[in-house]
């Protein structure tokens, strides 16, 4: 499938979010203000906007999608000190300056492309936002924003707070949620940080291997224990579920690697459990739980074929995915 990219840069406070809005091509003409879906790709903690199955992804959808880099990451860096917090404390005393990039960071970062996506693009096309799909933590924020969208405005979520015209199309009409390795325990994050990075706790931080660099360079940066207690004790994810189970006619999908390391797969099963509701009348959400075998937190495994580092499964992520959005 042949498609074209642009790279976008989105206001939000005092800096902007990198991101790649990609769209198939057509060879339908395009009328001058028509409106198109759009897949929102979200990465997770220690990600960035290409990384695993998101590129890819992205240029075999058959609607447009927009991917991007929450802030201080990736192309989202952060240069304006205000944005900083400095801990004296922190790093055995060493103290540290970082950018706290909890909850309402991110709803920020979301609300700051929902208000993109209310502008015309420059030949005149809308977007409504129909589709989620993110990976750990992003899926695991992505459904908490979803949730707040749809008890503000269910079930689609109306243009006009301010954002767009009164007669536009709504922003939001969410018809598929995919969930790729989000924690449902949230709780156990602090753990598997202080697990992976011993003196988490006692330092108040850790230095993790993070793309929170410029152009995607990965480096070690300072992650402070008060934006990991902030994911696990801030997100209400069961009444999150709750509204999103209760949406009419949405479709939701989890994939999860079975030799997932990071997020265990009781998770996996505990969103299965509250989600599967079957229902002939559509009166509710339909979920669907796909387990791939011998794959990893990021959809890797060990390798199969000599040479190789490693198996990659993210082709059958995106396959899966590919197949989900026509039902």
């Amino acid at each position: 499938m042949s498609y074209t990219e642009t790279v976008v840069n989105i206001p939000v406070r005092s800096h902007t979010l990198g991101g790649i809005l990609t769209t198939p091509s057509s060879s339908e003409p395009t009328d001058a203000g028509a409106v198109k879906e759009l897949a929102l790709i979200i990465h997770g903690f220690g990600g960035h906007k290409d990384y695993i199955y998101q590129r890819q992804l992205a240029r075999e959808l058959s609607i447009a999608s927009l991917r991007f880099d929450f802030s201080s990451c990736g192309d989202s860096s952060i240069t304006n000190s205000t944005e900083f917090t400095e801990d004296p404390s922190a790093n055995q005393g060493q103290g540290a300056t970082y950018y706290f990039r909890g909850r309402e960071s991110d709803l920020d970062d979301f609300a700051a492309i929902l208000a993109w996506l209310a502008k015309p693009q420059p030949d005149g096309t809308r977007y409504t936002l129909t589709t989620l799909i993110g990976h750990s933590r992003g899926s695991l924020l992505m459904m908490h924003w979803a949730a707040q969208l749809l008890r503000t405005h269910p079930p689609v979520v109306s243009a006009n707070e301010g954002l767009s015209a009164q007669n536009d199309p709504p922003l939001v009409n969410l018809k598929y949620i995919v969930n790729c390795a989000s924690r449902f325990q949230t709780h156990l994050i602090i753990p598997n940080f202080e697990r992976n990075f011993p003196g988490f706790l006692t330092n108040r931080g850790g230095n993790a291997r993070n793309v929170r660099q410029a152009n995607g360079v990965y480096g070690n940066i300072w992650v402070p224990v008060t934006e990991i207690e902030d994911l696990a004790f801030n997100v209400p994810i069961l009444n999150d579920i709750e509204t999103i189970k209760l949406t009419p006619g949405l479709k939701l999908l989890s994939i999860y690697g079975l030799e997932d390391r990071i997020v265990p797969l009781d998770d996996a099963y505990s969103y299965e459990k509250f989600f599967a509701t079957p229902d002939a009348t559509n009166n509710t959400a339909l979920h669907r739980l796909v387990i791939i075998p011998e794959a990893d937190h990021n959809y890797y495994g060990p390798p199969k074929i000599a040479g190789e580092k490693r198996s990659n499964y993210n082709p059958i992520v995106i396959k899966t995915i590919l197949e989900f959005l026509q039902f």
